[in-house]
């Protein structure tokens, strides 16, 4: 078994800041619900939708009726609609598509089971647009970064060329696929994003962000690591070596992988990239009480302004979506110093 420790470092330095201010909580105890585990977060008109990974389900919220709780979507099993640890999730023209261990599964919005098809890999992130779906590919066999699939399982193309040149003599322990996995895929960090025009890939160790058409048609690139300031250019230094010069010997590490990651969560909204920095740390100081989001403009993919969000230094941050009414509403999952899991709202400061 392999296990992973998140590690991140202090230091961002970006202008045009601005500070969230924690407005509420869910739940407060009273509630016919609890969280578990909360492996994905999003948005769709006036509801959100949690991936609760450990009950193998989702749940889904009124946000304009003050995070009414409406239902559960899926249930553990091996059934038509049954989910086993669902990890992620992606809307697109009232449809949802979740990805569990086995499947992805297409369900409407009010939780109506449609279809689903078997996937037979670990994939876990992905995006659902225009009747496809887009994989992060972690195959050591393949050159691509993304693979599309259409809503049957049925393979359409793939695109988006690898940009490391792995050795993987270097790593003990760790088969090819994990490597792959960890730099390219895997469940923290690297996503898939898109405004139903576009996609979007990010990788959290090395800081790319590009952008691709429908059909793969790479438009532009950038590198974020140096919005991070002194931060990102000790992560880059780190994943460099890992990744690139030195390798891994599990058998030298208990088996464990120590992930620098830029940033945890991302999320598309309007005209804008949010990235969440990652906020769990082992072995120092926990970021000053201070977790930043940076955005980015989707169309030219220059960072515009970063929020600030205080925290207390127990906590860790998952999760993150958000919407809009009079002003950005952002909705964060999240581990309290109580060892809670819950989803806070934060809004801007008026």
């Amino acid at each position: 078994m392999i296990f992973i420790v998140l590690f991140t470092l202090t230091g961002i330095v970006i202008g045009n800041e601005e500070f969230l201010n924690e407005i509420n909580f869910y739940p407060k105890g009273k509630e016919d619900y609890f969280f578990k585990a909360i492996s994905d977060l999003a948005i769709v008109g006036e509801y959100l939708f949690a991936v609760v990974n450990l009950e193998h389900k989702m749940l889904k919220f009124s946000i304009k009726e003050k995070f009414k709780y409406i239902k559960s979507i899926g249930k553990q099993g091996e059934g038509p609609g049954d989910l086993t640890y669902p990890v992620k999730i992606s809307i697109w023209n009232g449809v949802i598509a979740v990805c569990d261990t086995r499947t992805v599964s297409f369900f409407d919005l009010d939780g109506n089971f449609l279809r689903s098809f078997r996937i037979f890999h670990g994939r876990s992130n992905f995006v659902y647009v225009n009747r496809r779906i887009y994989y992060l590919n972690s195959s050591p066999d393949s050159k691509y970064l993304i693979e599309v699939y259409n809503e049957y399982g049925k393979k359409i193309s793939e695109f988006g060329t690898k940009f490391l040149k792995v050795n993987f003599s270097l790593f003990k322990g760790l088969s090819p696929f994990n490597v792959e996995d960890l730099i390219y895929g895997g469940f923290f960090g690297n996503h898939l994003l898109s405004d139903g025009f576009y996609i979007f890939y990010l990788n959290s160790k090395f800081g790319n962000i590009i952008k691709f058409k429908l059909d793969g048609t790479k438009l532009a690139e950038t590198n974020v690591s140096l919005s991070f300031g002194e931060k990102g250019k000790k992560l880059l230094k780190e994943n460099e070596k890992i990744w690139i010069e030195t390798g891994l010997d599990l058998r030298k590490t208990n088996y464990m992988v120590m992930e620098y990651n830029l940033f945890r969560d991302a999320y598309l909204y309007g005209d804008h990239l949010y990235l969440m920095e990652e906020s769990i740390k082992v072995g120092e100081k926990l970021n000053e009480g201070i977790i930043n989001i940076l955005v980015l403009d989707k169309n030219t993919l220059k960072l515009a302004k970063s929020y600030k969000i205080k925290k207390i230094q127990e906590e860790s941050f998952q999760c993150l979506s958000l919407c809009e009414q009079d002003r950005k509403r952002f909705f964060i999952s999240k581990t309290t110093e109580k060892g809670e899991i819950v989803i806070s709202e934060y809004r801007e400061r008026e």
